[in-house]
């Protein structure tokens, strides 16, 4: 069922869910039109568009528990990735750029109410990408899949593939796909498609990847993960594909 508004945004900073602190969130897509006129008996002018300038505005409420991503993303020299969901569900549409930079970073000090911080953050290298949530973010504890997500079609274009982790254990490590089926897995078994840098807690406990895959892109598609190394594991991921 198609969402006539939206609700239940969240926003994902290089394995760092702040959604909590974000009151209000606002992908910005612009470009510049450059005007140009050619002799071809039209009067007035034409029009090419130029290089993406995406931005990001976030309006929240000020809380230490994020300092330390804000701080991080103001002394950035290559970008975050930001994955923007629009629902908390498989399925539902995202915004994603792999090398966001902040631009402005204001705190606002409130003696009778709470204090409030506004961010403007802008894209480095590509402006945002449109995407469906694979695997919506989620905290899994033993090996598995998840449901398949019907494109209706294949694509010979290749895809895009955004990824967050965050919480894994220090003695754990995981593996995650993403599998293609032209049949859901009927007679068309399920085969790897992308699969991400193994992740090691003993190295680095949350963070993010983005990869990139040319060619034909089956019609069904899901997220596929392994554990490894000393249970109970746990950890948070999300998942998100643009097929090109």
């Amino acid at each position: 069922m198609a969402k006539l508004i939206g609700k239940d945004a969240r926003l994902y900073i290089a394995g760092y869910d702040i959604s909590a602190m974000a009151a209000g969130v606002t992908p910005n897509r612009e470009r510049d039109m450059h005007q140009y006129a050619v002799m071809d008996g039209v009067a007035g002018y034409h029009y090419f568009p130029g290089i993406g300038k995406d931005t990001l505005t976030l309006e929240g409420i000020f809380d230490d528990n994020y300092t330390t991503v804000l701080q991080n993303l103001r002394s950035a020299t290559t970008g975050y990735q930001v994955i923007i969901p629009f629902g908390t569900s498989q399925g539902d549409d995202a915004l994603a750029a792999d090398a966001v930079r902040l631009k402005k970073l204001e705190y606002k000090t409130v003696v009778t109410d709470l204090n409030r911080v506004t961010a403007e953050l802008v894209t480095d290298d590509r402006p945002f990408d449109e995407c469906i949530m694979i695997q919506e973010a989620a905290t899994k504890t033993a090996d598995g899949e998840s449901s398949s997500v019907d494109n209706s079609a294949e694509t010979t274009d290749g895809a895009i593939a955004f990824m967050q982790y965050w919480g894994l254990g220090a003695n754990d490590t995981l593996t995650l796909k993403i599998q293609e089926s032209s049949d859901d897995g009927g007679d068309d078994s399920w085969a790897d498609l992308i699969s991400f840098t193994a992740l090691d807690g003993s190295v680095l406990t949350y963070g993010s990847e983005k990869k990139t895959v040319t060619g034909t892109i089956e019609r069904y598609l899901r997220a596929v993960w392994t554990f490894g190394g000393v249970s109970t594991y746990s950890c948070s991921f999300l998942i998100a594909v643009k097929r090109l």
